[in-house]
């Protein structure tokens, strides 16, 4: 806010009739800070100064004094409350009106009082006079050389006045010359010129630094705009990619088909990552990352996380297991986008430094009894490991461990900072252990919630009682976790390390009431599929399910052809693996986990709407107006803001999906005019945009949208909220 000490000057009213520069605001910022800060230093002193007066006039005023007269005057016994009313005033405006001119001069005015008491108290010692010029230099820290004119003028006013009509009281002398009073205002003078002098080097000093200022804001404006630009540019692309791919998803393919395009869909994935890693770096150098907490399924999402690495996995021949321990709650409160933000900067990383090996993904209670709950996610690796004098620059933003122009592995070197930074904002911890060649470990605690609005998919229960698998792999690790997740559930396991250790058990009888063979596919001497095959020679009926590091073409109809399940992903989700299990044994009590995200985008609303789609990208236009349509709704597509508004004239809808960056009118304009229109102003309008920088969402519902969707928009998201204010329009 602009005070009337600011625009006093030429540069304030500058800036209050709309025409100063931003340097301007951010000195006057500057100078306001000052000013506080300077008031109430002087309130401190001013209370300070009163009680020292206070004490001069019971025990310095009598002596001085009575020598010079043999009696107490009567003013010396009203020179001690008035001290404190002199203090009074500026205290009062310090407190309610702080920075102001007048709260400056008042303290101006009453610190030269001040100055003017202690000297008629000690009787015009001169050692006294020597107050004057330290207030004059404490005054000097306004930077406000018109302060200390006020105060040398109270001075020179006081010392004549005083000089002619009662030299005793200030030189301590019952007689004084005629212009003394001028000599010593003469050294007031002195002092004020050198004071005044600093003040203004003060005033340009403070200039330097809100142009400085100023220029670092403008680059960081300029950035951010080149940011919110970029991000724009690239998302509204993806959304086309991203949505044709979802809809080619649900058309009929084969599974080879399914497969491909699943893996185009999680490589769009992928790039969106390094984008928002990119944005996070920006937001977190501001100070503008917020956490966003909500239910999930532990076990889910990491799951999915894991499986979008499962090709990058395979073809580096690298087992990827995730392990979970069965204490570990699996409905929880936290923000999940991050959680795989970090999990994804720290797989990929292991993953991209691996030349071969098994990459574990462990998930542990770390806190006590009684205690908040604390997660401890380790991602293990058995790549390259680190330097031990590369380990403290790793978490440096653009740094590498191996920093050489010949180095193999390429990277922005963001994706570490900014998981330490995540991490650290959501209240955790991260650390590092690696021995140079053998691998690493990268540790992180977090705390976490457990959600009671989410049900527990039922992870601990015994419902395959009586089941006994016969597990073969020929990682230990794998077998480890899957024993173990086998057995919480009720099934009997026996392991076997190998395709041919596996046929021994099953040919001499050890394991003649087997109910199911889960077995690797990527195994050394007999793969998975050609284990199966041999099984079904002697052991047609028994229910054989593979397991693969990854889904290659032809998998599916291999599978088929040998009268084999079709392969699981690892590291095998939970819910799939029950529900596969399930599926397998002809248990029909038992429902697998939730859906995939393919579930998601093929199931429709009970309601269908009229939607008037604004748009004016063609590829976004096609994808939405499909997604749409295959779900009952009724879509009118226009290509921007004015036409918009034409539309909605012309026609009633029951909702509105805005883009907010077009041609002609964009999304905000044309929102006001619709909520002026009839029925503008109870149709929900949800803005569909790939502005995603911070305060996006919020400006949003400030300009009257009733919901937000970033691009690119997933089906599951844009249905969500579009049931989502449906039902709020209803309610």
């Amino acid at each position: 806010m602009l005070t009337p000490d600011f625009l006093g000057t030429r540069g304030d009213a500058q800036v209050a009739d709309g025409k100063g520069s931003r340097t301007e605001i951010l000195l006057h910022e500057h100078q306001r800070e000052v000013w506080v800060r300077t008031d109430r230093l002087f309130a401190g002193l001013l209370v300070f100064e009163a009680f020292c007066c206070l004490f001069a006039g019971l025990f310095i005023t009598p002596r001085t004094w009575i020598v010079a007269t043999g009696l107490l005057h009567v003013h010396l016994y009203i020179a001690v409350p008035l001290s404190f009313l002199i203090a009074f005033l500026p205290v009062v405006l310090v407190l309610t009106q702080p920075g102001e001119t007048l709260t400056r001069h008042v303290i101006a005015i009453a610190q030269a009082c001040m100055s003017a008491l202690l000297i008629h108290l000690t009787g015009g010692r001169i050692e006294t006079h020597f107050h004057v010029f330290g207030s004059l230099a404490f005054l000097a820290f306004y930077r406000d050389w018109k302060v200390l004119v006020t105060a040398s003028t109270v001075v020179a006013l006081d010392h004549f006045l005083r000089g002619v009509y009662w030299p005793e009281s200030v030189f301590g002398v019952i007689s004084a010359g005629r212009y003394r009073w001028l000599e010593h205002t003469g050294w007031v003078v002195f002092e004020d010129i050198f004071l005044m002098q600093s003040c203004r080097q003060g005033v340009a000093e403070m200039r330097r630094i809100a142009e400085r200022q100023d220029a670092a804001e403008d680059a960081t404006r300029a950035k951010s705009a080149f940011l919110a630009n970029m991000s724009h540019e690239i998302r509204t692309p993806m959304n086309g990619i991203m949505g044709m791919t979802g809809l080619a998803l649900e058309t009929e393919l084969t599974e080879e088909q399914k497969g491909f395009l699943a893996t185009a869909y999680g490589s769009a994935e992928s790039l969106l990552t390094i984008l928002d890693d990119i944005l996070d770096f920006s937001k977190v150098e501001a100070g503008k990352l917020e956490i966003h907490p909500v239910p999930f399924h532990l076990r889910e999402e990491v799951g999915d996380v894991l499986n979008a690495f499962s090709v990058r996995s395979a073809a580096k021949d690298i087992d990827l297991i995730f392990d979970v321990f069965p204490d570990v709650p699996d409905a929880l409160n936290g923000d999940i986008a991050r959680l795989r933000q970090i999990l994804v900067n720290l797989v990929g990383n292991a993953i991209k430094f691996s030349v071969q090996g098994q990459i574990v993904v462990r998930v542990v209670v770390q806190s006590g009894v009684d205690q908040p709950l604390r997660l401890r996610f380790d991602v293990a690796d058995s790549g390259r490991g680190i330097k031990e004098e590369e380990i403290g620059l790793i978490f440096r933003a653009f740094e590498q461990g191996d920093s050489s122009m010949t180095r193999r592995f390429g990277g922005t070197g963001l994706g570490l900072a900014i998981s330490k930074q995540l991490i650290e904002l959501m209240g955790g911890t991260i650390t590092v252990e690696s021995t140079f060649g053998v691998g690493s470990t990268f540790s992180f605690e977090l705390p976490f919630t457990q959600a009671e609005c989410l049900v527990e998919p039922g992870h601990h229960t015994k419902n395959f009682a009586g089941v006994k698998a016969l597990l073969v792999d020929d990682n230990a690790t794998n077998l480890r976790v899957l024993k173990r997740n086998l057995g919480t559930w009720g099934v009997e396991v026996v392991v076997a390390e190998s395709s041919k250790e596996a046929l021994q058990l099953l040919q001499g009888g050890e394991c003649a009431d087997i109910s199911i063979v889960l077995t690797d596919v990527h195994m050394p001497d007999m793969d998975g599929f050609s284990l199966a095959s041999e099984i079904r020679d002697f052991l047609p009926n028994i229910p054989v399910l593979p397991i693969a590091s990854a889904i290659r073409p032809g998998d599916y109809e291999h599978c088929r052809a040998i009268g084999i399940a079709r392969p699981l992903l690892k590291p095998v989700k939970d819910s799939v693996l029950r529900k596969a299990l399930a599926e397998l044994l002809g248990r029909k009590d038992i429902v697998g986990g939730t859906e995939s995200v393919n579930d998601q985008m093929k199931r429709m609303p009970s309601d269908y709407y009229e939607i008037l789609l604004v748009e004016d990208h063609e590829i976004n236009q096609k994808f939405a107006e499909r997604f749409l349509s295959k779900r009952g709704h009724r879509v009118t597509v226009v290509a921007n803001g004015q036409e918009a508004v034409d539309a909605f004239k012309n026609s009633r809808f029951d909702v509105v999906l805005m883009d907010l960056q077009m041609p002609v009118l964009d999304g905000f304009a044309a929102t006001q005019i619709i909520r002026g229109l009839p029925n503008g102003e109870t149709t929900p309008i949800i803005a569909m945009t790939a502005h995603t920088m911070k305060g996006d969402r919020e400006k949003c519902f400030e300009k009257g949208l009733d919901g937000y969707i970033s691009k690119p928009v997933r089906p599951h998201e844009l249905q969500a909220e579009l049931l989502r204010v449906m039902q709020a329009k209803k309610d």
